[in-house]
């Protein structure tokens, strides 16, 4: 039995205090499986690179996507939305092609649930052959090189949660939660894809004024609806989503204002230092030459913008209202009396 599979390497680091991620392998969606890196395919990888550029870093996980289930699958996505492969050009490589979205999918959904960082660089394609428990990889002689995705954001200031285990069935959850965001030929714009695409500039952005914005751009687009008093606004509504006690959300309340004035420093010209000598992870530096935040801040903000998509996608109701198919300012004005009214029943 033979059949063709993408599949992309990655190197997984747990962040400080963190365990390693113990998942081996998962299957996360009928064409998509998520797991370790299995000695006979990382020695195929290393054939292949052998006559091209390296990939660059040792991998000890892979995803893996059998080609022919995705064109499968992506047929019924297709078909839920009224159109069909047909209107599709016919693209042999098309998995090949995305597979750096489907990357994103499955690392943004991993790392939802435990902060890592990861280096991701080339896609490969193989003929997979099967012959009874063994298997056996020939190069099909495609490789892409993309520019090297490293997560830098963990290094610093991602929570590293102490997990024994990668909940499996949460993880699907969140994988199936973002699905529509990443399937090729289905483009659904919308608060939440923005959220997920200020997520990844988060993760990947070596540079930490970027990487603390982006964070708090997330708080904006799943919680904004009006102009003013906007620093007041994020802090009630996120603690209302995050806080599971009165307690706990004047805890976010006081937090998110606070993590909010520093971002306004940033993009207001206020990370100008103070006389005395500059020190990486508790200065704020924003210069051509220099640039850095406060890591505590940092590591508080990641903590809650990572609840905060994650209380997002487990409320039915909030998520009814930004997959709506109404204009922005229905979903605004829907979102404003959403917002209102859980504030008023606590």
């Amino acid at each position: 039995m033979s059949k063709r599979i993408t599949c992309i390497p990655l190197l997984i680091r747990p962040v400080s205090g963190a365990k390693y991620l113990t998942l081996s392998r998962c299957k996360l969606l009928p064409d998509v499986w998520f797991g370790k890196m299995p000695k006979v395919l990382k020695q195929a990888v290393k054939k292949v690179d052998s006559r091209t550029k390296p990939l660059g870093f040792d991998p000890n996980y892979v995803i893996r996507i059998d080609e022919q289930i995705y064109t499968k699958e992506l047929g019924k996505r297709l078909q839920k939305e009224g159109r069909t492969l047909q209107e599709i050009p016919n693209d042999p490589f098309l998995v090949f092609r995305e597979s750096t979205n489907l990357a994103k999918h499955i690392l943004i959904s991993l790392i939802l649930q435990q902060g890592f960082m990861f280096w991701l660089s080339k896609s490969y394609c193989f003929i997979e052959n099967i012959h009874g428990s063994r298997k056996t990889y020939v190069d099909a002689h495609m490789d892409m090189r993309r520019r090297t995705e490293v997560c830098y954001a963990p290094a610093y200031h991602l929570p590293g949660r102490r997990i024994e285990r990668i909940n499996r069935n949460k993880l699907k959850s969140n994988v199936k939660a973002f699905q529509r965001y990443f399937s090729p030929y289905i483009f659904k714009i919308d608060r939440l894809s923005v959220a997920l695409s200020n997520l990844w500039n988060a993760l990947v952005s070596s540079y930490l004024d970027q990487t603390y914005v982006s964070l708090t751009i997330i708080f904006e687009a799943l919680l904004s609806t009006r102009t003013h008093e906007i620093t007041h606004m994020l802090s009630e509504r996120a603690a209302i989503l995050i806080g599971r006690s009165p307690t706990e959300r004047i805890e976010i309340y006081e937090k998110v204002k606070q993590l909010y004035a520093l971002r306004s420093k940033i993009i207001h010209g206020g990370g100008v230092p103070k006389k005395g000598p500059l020190k990486r992870g508790e200065s704020l530096v924003v210069s051509t030459k220099f640039t850095t935040v406060p890591f505590a801040k940092l590591t508080r903000l990641a903590d809650l913008s990572f609840r905060l998509i994650k209380a997002a996608i487990n409320d039915p109701e909030l998520m009814s209202i930004i997959h709506s198919n109404k204009a922005e300012s229905g979903i605004t004005e829907e979102l404003h009396s959403y917002y209102t009214k859980k504030l008023l029943s606590r």
